[in-house]
């Protein structure tokens, strides 16, 4: 099992985009998170970067994971006041750059939080450990009964 509750710190410059990769590559491959939801983690959490650089004050953003293997959340704080304004209000598709950004991460998310500090994104990842689950329990028992073919046949050989 892999190190759960992972963050860093992100300075708040253009080029720390690639971080952002990064951790997203990190926690999808800590977790075993398919394409599907990599490319949401990621839209996800590279939207929510640009976010904290156009409207933060501060110098870098903290970011982290922690999961149960069935919810996936991710925390960016601080969070700056004119976006926790903005995900506390209902967001409707517009031409402002900030609220359509909002509208992608809670359309790419199963859940956005806000606390007085931080904004956590939640993704359900159960679905996917359930169908790996059900593959897996396939292939063993096909496997299994395979088997128990080919002993029968020795025995009354």
């Amino acid at each position: 099992m892999h190190k759960n509750d992972q963050s860093r710190n992100v300075a708040l410059v253009p080029q720390s985009i690639h971080e952002i990769e990064r951790f997203t590559d990190d926690v999808c491959d800590n977790l075993y998170i398919n394409d599907t939801y990599y490319g949401n983690i990621l839209m996800s959490l590279t939207t929510m970067f640009e976010l904290c650089l156009t409207t933060s004050e501060e110098k870098s953003v903290n970011i982290s994971y922690n999961t149960d293997y069935q919810v996936v959340t991710i925390v960016f704080k601080p969070l700056p006041s004119q976006l926790s304004s903005l995900f506390s209000e209902k967001i409707v598709l517009s031409d402002d750059e900030l609220s359509t950004k909002a509208f992608l991460i809670k359309n790419l998310t199963d859940k956005v939080k806000l606390s007085d500090q931080s904004i956590s994104l939640q993704f359900d990842i159960r679905a996917m450990h359930n169908k790996v689950y059900r593959e897996r329990m396939d292939k063993l028992q096909s496997y299994l009964s395979q088997h128990e073919l080919k002993k029968v046949k020795r025995k009354n050989d």
